[in-house]
């Protein structure tokens, strides 16, 4: 049966077997941060079903937030407050599904979220996918590298049981057809946690509009790169529509 992602509480995004944790960061090229974007469109430009890779299925965040308590935002407070990351900035390096419900959360009008999980329930693999106007949250530190390799080259996470992560992150090019310029960084890490041995992330701005992929437990880049992809093109046209 597909499967659908609930409301926090909810543990790392990530989930696997392994110890290597990988993130890809685009930086596109030739954006306009200074275009005025109409932030009602934002749904406009998220991923449909069509979009689906094979042996996945759909899944829209906001009826996350619709079937959500009124005390989400109590119960996203406990979440983080349960995880400590130092610098705390590097956070936005090993997403949760916490953080990303808790970006919706508070940017409601400007961000936008789906996320595709394997058909397989067996597969512990999640991709989420997000689109933000706004120029704070984790997606635009992440477009903009605010939150970068450089920054974050080593950093721990301490969770409320003691158990401690050390991250190590490091960063080279690669290429994306659209946009031009992109930035692959590469987290490794000693975790235990199922999924997070691999832990990749798409992100750039393409006309002042914000994005991210990111998949955890993902080992085909490919699908992660036809998703980047595809998601550019539903912002272009939509800001082409604008025009």
């Amino acid at each position: 049966m597909p499967r659908t992602r609930r409301a926090p509480t909810v543990p790392v995004i990530c989930t696997g077997l392994l110890t290597c944790t990988a993130c890809a960061f685009v930086s596109a090229c030739g954006s306009d941060s200074d275009r005025m974007v109409d932030t009602s469109s934002v749904s406009t430009m998220l991923m449909t079903r069509d979009d689906t890779p094979p042996g996945y299925t759909w899944n829209s965040v906001a009826e996350v937030l619709r079937d959500a308590g009124d005390d989400l935002g109590q119960q996203i407070d406990a979440e983080a407050a349960s995880v400590k990351v130092e610098p705390d900035y590097c956070a936005a390096l090993v997403p949760t599904s916490t953080s990303i419900i808790a970006e919706l959360h508070d940017h409601g009008d400007t961000t936008g979220a789906v996320e595709f999980l394997p058909e397989d329930s067996n597969d512990p693999a999640v991709v989420d996918a997000v689109v933000s106007t706004s120029d704070d949250g984790d997606t635009a530190s992440l477009a903009s590298g605010k939150v970068s390799a450089d920054r974050c080259s080593d950093f721990t996470r301490t969770r409320d049981d003691g158990s401690v992560t050390h991250f190590r992150a490091d960063s080279s090019r690669a290429s994306l057809a659209s946009p031009d310029d992109t930035t692959v960084i590469t987290v490794l890490s000693d975790s235990v946690t199922p999924g997070e041995e691999l832990v990749t992330t798409i992100t750039g701005t393409v006309d002042g509009v914000h994005f991210r992929i990111a998949a955890s437990g993902v080992t085909d880049t490919q699908i992660l790169t036809d998703l980047a992809e595809k998601q550019v093109r539903h912002i272009i046209e939509v800001m082409e529509g604008q025009d």
